[in-house]
């Protein structure tokens, strides 16, 4: 899988949403990296990252983020998961409650009933084309 770190200090590993890449925090990295040390990686399917056979699930998915904390030996880290990112985060101190110091999650729902029936539509019909995504209002 794609990854980035940038910095030195105590880690925080960034959760992008989904359909997202890396590049969803690069607004905040430079500035975090001089106090910590940033990480990210790309989960299956995004920006950088092919995609695979696995089932598309939360599940899936933290574990991944597992995967990842631990090849890095970042343990335990700060998570800041943002939207599907958000949802890692909360669901991950729950089966690896020794891997996490904190959270900050945004914009994440653990209730799928929350999502409008449209948008849960238009995310089960696959990863959306760059014309798609672009003209996608949130």
């Amino acid at each position: 899988m794609f990854n980035q770190t940038r910095g030195r200090g105590e880690p925080l590993l960034l959760l992008h949403g989904g359909f997202g890449t890396v590049e969803d925090f690069s607004n905040q990295t430079l500035e975090l990296s001089k106090q910590l040390r940033v990480a990210a990686f790309e989960r299956p399917g995004h920006g950088h990252t092919a995609d695979n056979n696995e089932p598309f699930h939360f599940a899936t998915m933290t574990q991944y983020a597992i995967d990842f904390i631990q090849e890095l030996g970042i343990g335990p880290t700060n998570l800041l998961g943002w939207r599907d990112g958000a949802i890692v985060a909360l669901l991950l101190p729950i089966s690896r409650p020794d891997l996490v110091k904190r959270l900050v999650c945004v914009g994440g729902s653990l209730n799928p009933n929350s999502v409008p029936a449209q948008d849960q539509d238009w995310i089960r019909s696959g990863t959306p084309s760059p014309s798609e995504k672009a003209n996608r209002i949130w």
